[in-house]
């Protein structure tokens, strides 16, 4: 017997952390030896009251628990600020985004996916997820102590050896945690360990005990917040709601050594609201940037939105759009040209109030019929006219070529003053974690201790809204779950 009360030829692999990604590796690697008729037991030491508390309040509690599997891999990669290299052989190679799907299937969830590509379980509440992934551990024999938190990791040398090197010794894990009813330490010992704390301080201190090292983590994933244009009388001002379809944000950075600044450019729905902006737009711009928005505090003028994107898209769309009723059949590439655009609107629609007749619209379908809509909401679009000096009533005739300038720098250029990050929903994703340099990825195992296996959030891995942060969950404790089964049989042999 072990000094945790463990049969001395039973092995035991303990998971550390029982997140998504903690408990979906438990699950799969208990059943997997449970069928081999493995002399196994799996422990899971989750610190809190309750286990996967991310996957409930998910999608606002329905789990967007996948991003659409039938798109290319390629394409969902795409998606990844950090660690989309490491993926694409994960999931090319050992677990893909379908598998994840076909595994959930089996436990009898049903998905569905919407149009933008997040994928829910068809309840639309994400209890079935937690349930379809409890289900499994039970029926494998998974023991889950809560609210256990884990303070130590010391390696043991078999047969009592001298430890020189974590990644070459043979030795065992004794595992400290403290719970909330008892202050003395209590204590597990493991053959093998699945680390999968997510972005909490003490898992990456665990992980530095046992040699790996920390890239700094950072938020991912917030609004940019800006008090400049959300006061009274201001530009944002009235407008919380509004959002424009397809919007361009730009993140300028001064790079040492060179006098042209780095652009950090993303696109997508942008909503505006009462803090400042969020929707998608925003939200990518903050992970691709994220470490660029720590190193500024979140506080810069070196932002640009960019309303009007799709002019510049020309070739794409130039059937479709319009200006003051013309139809435009080449790329609108900058302000001069828009300005160029905008200025012969003084010949061509001379009596129309600028304020109240946004003259760039997209020709669209409506059944048998087709019409024109602003690309610009009309209240977002009399704002922008209104911040550029134009009185109310001015009519195109009437408008200064100086401020029909600063109107077209407003449309494809407009400086926002950020003043902060904001909170996104129930998002709390990290940039950092464990260096992607000390994982084997085809394992999921430590290339710095023996025995020793990450999953989840805790490794320096995040993506964008939408599920892409769940694809990389399960595929990492998939693949765990894989390498300790064959690491445990590797042992049982020895």
């Amino acid at each position: 017997m072990t000094n945790d009360g463990v049969q001395s030829d039973l092995k035991q692999i303990v998971v550390i952390g029982g997140g998504a990604s903690g408990m979906f590796s438990a699950a799969n690697v208990a059943r997997e030896l449970q069928q081999k008729q493995a002399k196994v037991r799996v422990v899971v030491l989750e610190g809190t009251k309750h286990t996967m508390s991310k996957v409930k309040i998910s999608g606002g509690g329905r789990c967007n628990v996948l991003h659409d599997t039938t798109k290319p891999i390629s394409q969902l990669l795409s998606s990844y600020p950090r660690g989309s290299k490491e993926l694409n052989g994960l999931f090319n190679k050992h677990y893909t985004p379908s598998d994840a799907r076909k595994w959930f299937e089996s436990q009898n969830v049903q998905l569905k996916t919407e149009e933008d590509g997040r994928m829910f379980p068809v309840t639309d509440s994400s209890q079935t997820i937690i349930d379809a992934i409890e289900n499994v551990a039970i029926k494998a024999g998974v023991i889950v102590k809560k609210q256990c938190k884990v303070t130590h990791i010391q390696c043991q040398m078999k047969e009592n050896e001298e430890i020189n090197d974590l990644n070459k010794s043979k030795h065992r894990f004794l595992i400290s945690y403290r719970t909330n009813n008892d202050e003395s330490a209590s204590k597990i010992e493991a053959d093998a360990i699945i680390l999968a704390t997510g972005s909490s301080k003490s898992g990456y201190e665990l992980a530095e005990q046992l040699g790996h090292t920390i890239v700094q983590p950072v938020p991912s994933l917030f609004t940019l917040s800006s008090k400049e244009y959300t006061k009274p009388g201001n530009l944002f001002d009235g407008l919380s709601g509004v959002s424009v379809p397809y919007a361009e944000t730009c993140l300028k950075v001064k790079v040492p050594g060179k006098k042209k600044k780095k652009q950090i450019v993303q696109n997508g729905p942008l909503l505006i609201t009462h803090h400042g902006i969020s929707g998608p737009a925003a939200l990518k711009l903050s992970a691709f940037a994220a470490r660029e928005f720590h190193n500024l505090q979140y506080h810069t003028s070196d932002l640009y939105i960019n309303w009007l994107p799709i002019l510049s898209e020309g070739a794409s769309f130039s059937d479709d759009i319009l200006i003051g009723g013309r139809k435009i059949d080449f790329p609108i590439r900058n302000v001069q040209e828009l300005n160029d655009q905008l200025w012969t609107l003084t010949n061509n629609i001379p009596k129309k109030v600028i304020a109240s007749n946004c003259p760039i619209r997209r020709s669209v379908s409506t059944g048998e019929e087709r019409k024109t809509v602003g690309l610009i909401p009309k209240r977002l679009w009399k704002k922008i006219v209104l911040h550029s000096g134009f009185d109310e009533n001015v009519s195109y005739a009437e408008a200064p070529k100086k401020k029909i300038m600063t109107l077209s720098r407003n449309l494809m250029e407009f400086q926002y003053e950020m003043s902060s990050k904001g909170v996104f929903k129930e998002e709390f994703v990290t940039a950092g974690g464990i260096s992607l340099k000390e994982i084997l990825f085809k394992n999921m195992s430590s290339k710095k201790c023996e025995g020793l296996f990450l999953c989840g959030e805790l490794l320096d891995v995040d993506g964008i809204t939408g599920g892409f942060n769940f694809n990389a969950c399960w595929a990492t404790g998939r693949i765990s779950a894989k390498g300790v089964c064959e690491f445990i049989e590797q042992e049982v042999k020895a």
